[in-house]
C-alpha cells in the first residue's frame, strides 16, 4: 500500500499540516523492519528474494533509497537470468535501472503486481469451454451463447454472429484458421430421423438411423468498424453425418477450407476416428449448400501393432501452411504424431509418423525419446563458413520446447521434462528466401537442449496442460487446471551461446551446459480452457469464469477488476449497433439445405 493512498484522520489540525515524511508514524501496525539503520536495512535487501524486493520498491520509499546500494544490486542482478559481463563497471544509478528493466521484462513479482480483468458472461447459457481462441493480430475469441448464437470478440472490438432461431443449434465445436476463418460444427437440438422402409428383398433388422450435423464456416472474421455487430454474408454449410453413438473430439479447419474431424464412439472410449472434410470450391464460391462434402478416413498404414488410430483420442491441428496435419494425445500441447494433408478426395492417406527427434545433451548424450514442437522463434544468419563447404551457407537455428519421456533421463516411467531445444538449418544461398520459416524448423530431426522449465507439470485433468508462447518468444505460459505458470527468456541470447554468461550460478550446469528457467506463478482466476499472448506482456485465458486478461508489464499495479463479457469488451466509446445485412442463416425446408439469408 502506498503512503498517498491512505486516508488519515487528523484531530489535531488539517490534512495538509501533515508533512508526508509523518505520514508512516501514522501508520497502523507500522513495520519494525523501516526503524532499522541503514546498514542493516541494506544487509536484509541483500538476502532478499528478487521478486519481494521490486514489489517493496513499489510502495516504500525508505527500501528504494536502500535498494540503491552497488552490492545490493550485484547480488539480485547475479540471480536473473541475463548477460553479468561488465555489470561492476557500471555506475550506480546505471546498475540500479538496468536492474529494474531487466527484473520487469523477467516478470519478478509478477504473481503480486499482475493487473488482473475477469469478463464474467452474464448470461449462464454461454459454454466457455466449447469457445475458439486464435493468437495474432487481431486475436479472436468465439464464443457459444445459448441455443445457436455465436459471437466472436475482437480484443476490446466486438463482432456479432447469430443463427436465425428457426431452429435451435447445439454448438458442440469450433475452431480458427490461419487466415481468421471461423468453423462451426453444431446439430438442431431435435434431429430429424431418417426413416428405414422395408420391402420383401430388405433385411428385416432395424437399420442404424444417421444423424446430420452442420459444419458452418464464417469467412474474414475482422471488425469492419469498431464496436459494431456485423453479420458476415459469407458462410459455408456442410453436412456432417455420424452415428448417434459419435461425438466430435476435435475439430481443425484449414485456410482453404478443408476440416478434419476426430470422433470417439461413446461405447469405444478408446477408438478415434480421423476425418478429413473437403470444399467444393464452386458451390462454396455461389454461397451454397453441400449436402454430401468429399471425406476422407484416416488410417495408419505403417502397419504398426500399437495402431493410433484405435487406441487413442487426440486433437488435430494443421501446420506448414495446411500440408501438415498434427494430432495430439488429449491435453497434450506438443503433438504425437504427424501425416501429409492430402486431398479428402484421395482413395488412400498417407502414413502416421511419430514426432521423435534425437536430443543432444552436451557433452555427447543423445536421447531419441523426445517429441519437438513447432519452433517459436527462428534466427536467420546468411553466409557463413561451414566445415562440409567451401561456399558459404544461411543458416537459420530456431528454438522449440521439446518433451522428454525417456524414464533414464527423467527418473520414472510416468514422468517428463520439458526444455527449450535448439536446431540448426543451412541452406545454400540462391535456395534460401531469407526469412525464417517456423514450420520449417520442426523437419530438422536433431536438437540440442539449452534449457530446462523447471516447474512444469503434466496436467492429470481431462484438459490436460495449456501453453501460450508469445509471438516473439519471450515468454511462455503454461497452466494445469487453475494454476498458471510463465517463464521468461531471451530469445536472442540463447541463439549466441554462451550460456554460461547467460544463467545464474546457481541454475547452470556446467557438467550438461544446460541452464534452468524458474517460473513465476500469477494469481488464479479459474479453470484454464484455452490461453493466448497479446503481445509481450498481456495474456488472455478463456476460463470457467469467463474470459480473464493478465497485464503482466512494467506498468501493472496489482489491482483487480470483474466487468461484462457482453458489454464490457469494447471501449467506452464504441457504439453498438444490431445486427444488419445478409448475415443471418436459416434451414431452408424440412432441412434438406441451407443458404445464405
Amino acid at each position: 500500500m502506498k503512503a498517498e493512498e491512505v486516508v488519515i484522520v487528523n484531530e489535531a489540525g488539517p490534512l495538509e499540516d501533515i508533512e508526508m515524511k509523518d505520514v508512516e508514524n501514522l501508520l497502523p501496525g507500522k513495520s519494525l523492519l523501516l526503524n532499522l539503520p541503514p546498514e542493516i536495512l541494506q544487509l536484509v535487501l541483500f538476502h532478499a528474494d528478487t521478486g519481494a524486493l521490486l514489489t517493496g520498491l513499489t510502495c516504500c520509499k525508505k527500501i528504494f533509497d536502500a535498494a540503491k546500494a552497488k552490492h545490493v544490486v550485484l547480488q539480485h542482478m547475479n540471480r536473473m537470468p541475463g548477460l553479468r559481463l561488465g555489470l561492476a563497471d557500471l555506475d550506480s544509478k546505471t546498475l540500479f535501472d538496468t536492474f529494474r528493466q531487466r527484473a520487469a521484462k523477467s516478470l519478478y513479482a509478477a504473481g503480486v503486481l499482475a493487473h488482473i480483468t475477469v469478463y464474467a458472461p452474464s448470461d449462464d447459457c454461454i459454454s466457455m469451454k466449447t469457445s475458439a481462441l486464435i493468437p495474432g493480430k487481431p486475436t479472436l475469441l468465439a464464443t457459444a451463447h445459448g441455443h445457436g448464437q455465436v459471437r466472436i470478440y475482437e480484443l476490446t472490438e466486438k463482432l456479432d454472429y447469430e443463427f436465425q432461431r428457426t431452429y435451435q443449434m447445439d454448438v458442440l465445436r469450433m475452431a480458427f484458421s490461419n487466415d481468421r476463418d471461423l468453423a462451426v460444427l453444431c446439430r438442431p437440438m431435435q434431429p430429424k430421423v431418417e426413416a428405414t422402409p422395408f420391402t420383401d428383398s430388405d433385411d428385416k433388422s432395424p437399420k442404424v438411423t444417421m444423424h446430420t450435423l452442420k459444419l458452418v464456416t464464417f469467412h474474414r472474421c475482422y471488425a469492419k468498424t469498431k464496436g459494431h455487430f456485423y453479420a458476415s454474408d459469407q458462410q459455408e454449410i456442410r453436412d456432417i453425418p455420424c452415428f448417434p453413438s459419435q461425438e466430435p473430439v476435435g475439430l481443425a479447419l484449414a485456410s482453404k477450407g478443408n476440416a478434419c474431424i476426430t470422433w470417439r464412439d461413446v461405447g469405444q472410449v478408446e477408438s478415434t476416428e480421423v476425418i478429413l472434410y473437403g470444399r467444393d470450391a464452386k458451390l462454396m464460391e455461389a454461397q451454397d449448400y453441400d449436402p454430401n462434402p468429399q471425406s476422407l478416413t484416416y488410417t495408419d498404414s505403417t502397419n504398426r501393432t500399437d495402431t493410433i488410430l484405435t487406441r487413442l483420442i487426440f486433437t488435430p491441428s494443421f501446420s506448414a501452411s495446411d500440408r501438415v496435419l498434427n494430432f495430439h494425445m488429449p491435453g497434450s500441447p506438443i503433438h504425437n504424431w504427424f501425416t501429409n494433408s492430402t486431398s479428402p478426395s484421395s482413395t488412400t492417406s498417407g502414413p502416421i509418423h511419430s514426432n521423435l527427434a534425437h536430443i543432444t545433451i552436451p557433452p555427447s548424450l543423445v536421447y531419441s525419446n523426445f517429441k519437438v514442437a513447432i519452433p517459436f522463434h527462428a534466427h536467420h544468419t546468411p553466409s557463413i563458413n561451414v566445415s562440409y563447404s567451401t561456399a558459404p551457407f544461411c543458416r537459420t537455428s530456431y528454438l522449440a520446447l521439446g518433451e522428454c519421456t525417456d524414464s533414464d533421463f527423467v527418473g520414472g516411467p510416468n514422468s517428463s521434462n520439458v526444455f527449450i531445444v535448439t536446431g540448426d538449418i543451412d541452406t545454400a544461398p540462391h535456395l534460401c528466401n531469407h526469412v525464417p520459416n517456423l514450420d520449417a524448423g520442426r523437419r530438422n530431426s536433431t536438437w540440442t537442449v539449452l534449457a530446462l522449465l523447471s516447474g512444469w507439470r503434466h496436467g492429470t485433468s481431462s484438459l490436460g496442460t495449456v501453453l501460450a508462447i508469445s509471438s516473439k518468444g519471450t515468454h511462455i505460459a503454461a497452466a494445469t487446471w487453475d494454476r498458471v505458470l510463465i517463464w521468461s527468456l531471451d530469445p536472442h541470447l540463447l541463439h549466441q551461446g554462451s550460456l554460461e554468461h547467460y544463467f545464474p550460478a546457481c541454475d547452470w550446469n556446467q557438467g550438461k551446459g544446460l541452464g534452468r528457467l524458474r517460473p513465476v506463478r500469477v494469481r488464479s482466476a479459474g479453470v484454464v480452457y484455452a490461453m493466448c499472448w497479446v503481445g509481450e506482456c498481456v495474456l488472455y485465458a478463456v476460463t470457467d469464469g469467463g474470459l480473464v486478461r493478465w497485464d503482466v508489464g512494467p506498468r501493472a499495479d496489482g489491482g483487480k477488476e470483474v466487468l461484462r463479457l457482453e458489454y464490457d469488451a469494447w471501449k467506452e466509446t464504441a457504439v453498438a449497433a444490431p445486427l444488419v445485412g445478409g448475415g443471418l442463416w436459416r434451414w431452408v425446408g424440412s432441412g434438406s439445405g441451407a443458404g445464405g439469408g
